[in-house]
């Protein structure tokens, strides 16, 4: 079975004569790489996991706005272990450690679950919703 991505790739559009982003997320995204690069696409027939792109994106819009860590993705990662979502692994010689679950292996349940309480308590954390139109704007 395909692993899920952590992080969803971009989303692009094709109207017929040239490729766009998909949303202004996607936008962002697409700034960060220098020009030139090129990029391998895949069709899509619709928009996967929305859940997983509203994280995302709102957890980048949290960084811009806040600084609370350098990227999303360490916000990210942040969010798992202060939400416990940790599984206990073990090394060649029995020694137990803890690492983060790996979100692409959740089904659609445990994310929105997840998605739910993460944004609960980065709003509680920040001092704001984190999900309002307030925080895009303060992130541009």
């Amino acid at each position: 079975m395909a692993r899920r991505k952590e992080k969803p790739g971009l989303m692009l559009s094709f109207d017929g004569a040239r490729v766009s982003p998909a949303s202004g997320f996607d936008a962002e995204q697409l700034q960060a790489f220098p020009a030139g690069t090129r990029f391998l696409a895949e069709p899509t027939p619709r928009l996967s996991d929305p859940v997983r792109r509203k994280y995302w994106a709102t957890l980048n819009d949290v960084v811009k706005a806040t600084g609370i860590r350098p990227t999303s993705e360490a916000l990210h990662e942040a969010m798992k272990w202060l939400l416990s979502r940790v599984d206990v692994t073990y090394d060649l010689i029995g020694r137990p450690r803890l690492v983060t679950q790996s979100m692409a292996a959740w089904n659609d349940a445990e994310m929105s679950a997840y998605f739910d309480e993460a944004m609960a308590k980065l709003s509680e954390l920040v001092g704001f919703d984190v999900l309002s139109d307030d925080v895009r704007e303060a992130a541009e």
